[in-house]
Order: C-alpha cells, then structure tokens, then sequence
C-alpha cells in the first residue's frame, strides 16, 4: 500500500470515528456499492453477440414460431434493399 493510500484510509478512519451509528452504516453501504462497481465487469453493448449470448436459453418459443420470425425478418430486409436509392431491381 502507498503512502498516500495509507493517508486516505487514516483520515476516512477519522472523519468516521466521529459520526453516529446510522451514518457508519451508510458508509458500509457505499463503501459496497463501490467495491459493486469495480468487482462486476461492464455490461457488453447492446446487441452484441456477447450480450446476446447472455440471454441465450431464456428465449422459449411455440413450434414454427422461430422460423416465422426469421421469414419476417428475411423480408423485411428485402424491402428494404429494394427501397434503398441506387438499388438495382
């Protein structure tokens, strides 16, 4: 540990010595949600393959639905290539 660090966790020490009970808690609360937030890695931007992967086998569908999907999805995208300026048809 630094000095510096040992500074900073001297003079926490004291400015908490001097508060009431219910504040030293909240102070435990914090000091865990910081630890939260350096301890869990960040979350994949959405739509990436890792954040999709993170919901892969939650996803339940009936027989056929799937498939209706990615069809409406297929076409959809066909629409879209052929309302595109420049788009041969």
């Amino acid at each position: 540990m630094s000095v510096e660090a040992a500074q900073l966790i001297e003079q926490v020490e004291l400015e908490v010595r001097s508060l009431p009970i219910e504040r030293i808690q909240e102070v435990l609360d914090f000091i865990g949600f910081l630890k939260s937030k350096i301890s869990s890695p960040s979350r994949p931007p959405r739509g990436s393959p890792e954040a999709l992967l993170e919901c892969a086998g939650i996803w339940e569908f009936e027989p056929g639905e799937l498939d209706k999907i990615l069809a409406d999805i297929e076409r959809a995208r066909n629409i879209e290539l052929e309302t595109e300026p420049g788009v041969a048809k």
